[in-house]
């Protein structure tokens, strides 16, 4: 059911929540909806919501009990958006985003958020990085700059596998030759199928399991249509790698990426050629852009710059994106700047100290 809500600008603000989202989402302590700009009939953006804490997603991933994000929900309570807002016609985009952007400055001062944090799609056509900050900062979003790959996956099938680096085209032929094929998965069984791979890499990293029934609620609610889907390379009947995918119009996210101990220990480079097929089928079903989610051109740690060179072998764009986040001016704010930067929060003390006395 859609609900008009309020209206914003020149468009009325619009609500689905169902009750399955409503339930998956509060069992862990977060609730989320999706919030639509429409004008009259006509929707013409949307976006995914999800309202938490700082220690909520320790309950999220099964680690704390939930009585304590109840607690720190009511003190650090946060909107964060996930998804969006996603554009549905160009032609008024810096409408759009500054309309949503007055409907998220208007939330948090009437809920008392203790932050809001929004990614606009950044690889799309769309209003310029300064544009955005100049819409998102008129209400008080203070802009923080990161990177991303994107591969176009416009052109020939041989046009896109000329832009990928020798060495994965190298390793995708091996992959090929040791007869490794690609699953499209899903449901409870290929959802289990695709955690077992993950709980590998966790415990190579050294990382706490997350509950299988996290992923299984996930995909009864969320994952089980077409806009998600999760493909795992295997050779035989082990699986080597696993990669879980997320659409919107013509764009693809990737997340969550596992590769088997199997593939390890025998030097089976499963992940290429998924990686390949990932490509393929972006172009094979109309896709313009891959994002591999990330990028740190400019780190200093040594897995990091592994993980950056890996990603930009893939025939990759670096771009620069922003993230925008509003964080309210009050004592909890405050005292989470002092936890989180001791230094930083002393020298803003001391300069408010020095304005209340006049001498700032």
């Amino acid at each position: 059911m859609v609900t008009p809500v309020s209206s914003t600008s020149s468009f009325d603000t619009w609500i689905w929540q169902t009750e399955s989202w409503q339930s998956l989402w509060k069992a862990y302590g977060m609730n989320a909806w999706t919030v639509g700009l429409a004008e009259g009939d006509d929707l013409r953006s949307y976006a995914l919501l999800q309202e938490s804490s700082p220690l909520t997603m320790s309950t999220y991933w099964g680690r704390s009990a939930h009585w304590v994000d109840r607690l720190t929900i009511k003190g650090f309570k946060s909107l964060e958006v996930l998804n969006g807002p996603v554009v549905l016609n160009p032609e008024v985009a810096e409408d759009i985003h500054q309309a949503f952007s007055e409907y998220l400055a208007s939330l948090q001062d009437k809920q008392r958020y203790y932050s809001v944090v929004v990614r606009p799609t950044y690889f799309s056509e769309g209003p310029s990085l300064e544009a955005l900050e100049t819409i998102y900062g008129s209400h008080g979003f203070v802009a923080e700059r990161h990177h991303t790959f994107v591969a176009r996956t416009s052109g020939s099938l041989g046009e896109i596998r000329k832009r990928i680096a020798s060495k994965r085209r190298t390793k995708v032929n091996k992959a090929r030759r040791e007869g490794v094929i690609v699953d499209a998965v899903s449901g409870h069984e290929g959802v289990e199928r695709y955690w077992k791979v993950r709980c590998e890499n966790w415990k190579r990293n050294g990382q706490e399991i997350v509950p299988l029934k996290h992923f299984i609620d996930t995909w009864d609610v969320l994952w089980r249509d077409s806009a998600t889907q999760i493909f795992i390379a295997r050779k035989d009947d082990h699986d080597l790698a696993a990669q879980t995918l997320f659409t919107c119009g013509k764009d693809i996210a990737l997340v969550g990426v596992a590769v088997s101990d199997y593939s390890i220990s025998n030097s089976l480079p499963g992940n290429d050629y998924l990686q390949w097929y990932v490509l393929k089928w972006a172009h094979e079903n109309g896709f313009a852009n891959v994002d591999y989610v990330g990028a740190t051109p400019d780190t200093d740690d040594p897995k990091l710059r592994g993980i950056h060179s890996f990603k930009k072998s893939w025939g990759g764009e670096l771009i620069e994106h922003v993230v925008f986040r509003r964080v309210r001016n009050n004592l909890l704010s405050r005292l989470k700047q002092l936890l989180d930067d001791p230094v930083l929060a002393a020298k803003a003390l001391i300069r408010r100290a020095r304005q209340m006395m006049g001498r700032g």
